[in-house]
């Protein structure tokens, strides 16, 4: 009987080993875990940091090009405003001068 109770107690004694052995074991693999998913939300981070700053400059670079071609159409509309204007002015100063010659 004994010995039978020496076996009870060894054996619950490694029970309590190896329990205690895969609970470490299981908060090595968590931790591993945790720091390989760290790691990987760092880097995909990154690599969507990297993709907004491109796709920023991109659409600067864009806006620059829009507002440079409004720019030149605003210019070439103002010039062939004025160029009309010249154009028209000594008709319309001699009409006006006539019509208040008139009055």
């Amino acid at each position: 009987m004994e010995t039978f109770m020496e076996r009870i107690i060894e054996t619950d004694r490694r029970a309590r080993e190896v329990i205690e052995k895969a609970l470490a074991q299981r908060e090595g693999d968590l931790a591993a875990a945790r720091k390989q998913a760290q790691e990987e939300v760092h880097k995909r981070t990154e690599a969507l940091r990297a993709e907004m700053d491109t796709i920023d400059r991109e659409a600067g670079k864009s806006r620059a090009q829009s507002a440079q071609e409004a720019d030149r159409e605003y210019l070439s509309a103002k010039h062939a405003l004025d160029a009309a204007f010249e154009e028209k002015r000594e008709d319309w100063l001699k009409r006006i001068c006539s019509r208040a010659a008139g009055l």
